[in-house]
């Protein structure tokens, strides 16, 4: 067999990916290697609990909570004409 590796996940901060790229990481740990998480520090204890290493990397700067409401709220107004475009 290959010398085992250590393989960094560094998926998108939202639930479908992380748990996506868990799957993944289990896949890779029967095969022998090693996984850790590179993960946005709102998303700690989402890896750790399935027994991989968690490293907190901070994706922006910190943002009080009602700034962090506002952004997500502008960038969902902003995403909803989308939404009523008709495929053709």
């Amino acid at each position: 067999m290959a010398q085992p590796k250590v393989i960094a996940f560094f998926p998108e901060a939202a639930y479908g990916p992380a748990l996506n790229s868990v799957g993944i990481a289990q896949a890779c740990q029967k095969l022998g290697h090693q996984a850790v998480f590179l993960t946005a520090p709102d998303m700690a204890g989402s890896y750790s609990g399935y027994g991989f290493e968690e490293r907190l990397v901070n994706m922006a700067m910190p943002m009080p909570a009602e700034e962090v409401a506002q952004y997500w709220q502008n960038f969902i107004n902003g995403h909803i004409p989308n939404f009523d475009k008709v495929s053709v």
